[in-house]
C-alpha cells in the first residue's frame, strides 16, 4: 500500500511536470507569433505612412500640373481676346473720330462724348481683362511652387520607403513562417516616386516613337 502510494505521488508530480513543460512551450509559440504579429503590423504601418506622404506629394505635382495647364491656357485666351477687343475699340474711335471734322458743332460735341465714353469702357474692360492675365501667372507660379514642394517630397521619401518595404517584406516572410498564415507584399511598384518616373519615362519613349514614325512617313512621302 505504501509503495502504491509513492507510485501515485510519483505519476502525479510527472503529470505536473509534463504540463508545466507543455505550458512553457506553448507560451514560447504564443509569444513568437505575438512578436512576429507585431513586426508584421508595425513595419505595415510604416510602410503606410510613407505611402500616404507620397500620395500628398502626388496630389502636389498633380494640382501643379492642372493650374499650370490650365493657366497657360487662360492667357492665351485671354491675349487673343485682348487683342481683338484693343483692334474693335481702335476701329470704333477711328470711326467716331470722323464725326470730329464734321461742321456740326452738335455732330462734334456728341463725338467728343461718344469717345470719351469709349476710352473709359476699353480702359475699365482692358484692365479686367490684365487683372485676370495676371491672376493665371500667378497660378502658373503657384503651380510651379506644387510640383516643387510635391518632387522634394517624394524625392525624400523614396529612399525611406524602399528600406521600409524591405523591412516589411522580410517581417512578413517571418509572419508567415512562424503563423502559417499569407502576408500580403510590397514591391517597386508601390513606390510612387518610381511609378512616376517608369510613367514619364514611358510616355517620353512613346512620344519619341511616335516622332520616329512620323518621320519615316515622311521619308516614304518624299520618295
Amino acid at each position: 500500500m505504501k509503495k502504491l502510494s509513492v507510485v501515485i505521488v510519483a505519476l502525479f508530480i510527472a503529470a505536473n511536470s509534463f504540463i508545466a513543460s507543455a505550458q512553457t512551450v506553448q507560451e514560447k509559440v504564443d509569444a513568437k507569433v505575438q512578436q512576429a504579429t507585431t513586426a508584421f503590423e508595425n513595419a505595415k504601418a510604416k510602410v503606410d505612412a510613407i505611402k500616404q506622404k507620397q500620395a500628398v506629394a502626388d496630389s502636389l505635382i498633380n494640382k501643379g500640373d492642372e493650374l499650370i495647364e490650365n493657366g497657360k491656357q487662360t492667357i492665351t485666351e485671354l491675349t487673343a481676346e485682348r487683342k481683338q477687343m484693343v483692334k474693335d475699340f481702335a476701329a470704333e474711335r477711328k470711326a467716331l473720330s470722323k464725326s470730329l471734322k464734321s461742321d456740326d458743332k452738335g455732330e462734334v460735341k456728341a463725338a467728343q462724348t461718344q469717345i470719351k465714353e469709349l476710352d473709359k469702357r476699353s480702359k475699365e474692360e482692358l484692365k479686367d481683362i490684365d487683372n485676370k492675365i495676371k491672376q493665371a501667372q500667378k497660378d502658373i507660379t503657384k503651380g510651379e511652387a506644387n510640383i516643387t514642394k510635391g518632387e522634394a517630397q517624394m524625392k525624400a521619401t523614396s529612399t525611406a520607403l524602399d528600406a521600409a518595404i524591405d523591412k516589411f517584406n522580410a517581417a512578413a516572410e517571418k509572419y508567415e513562417n512562424v503563423t502559417g498564415h499569407r502576408a500580403i507584399r510590397y514591391d517597386e511598384s508601390d513606390n510612387q516616386d518610381k511609378k512616376s518616373k517608369k510613367d514619364k519615362k514611358d510616355k517620353k519613349e512613346k512620344k519619341n516613337s511616335r516622332h520616329s514614325d512620323e518621320d519615316e512617313d515622311v521619308d516614304e512621302y518624299d520618295e
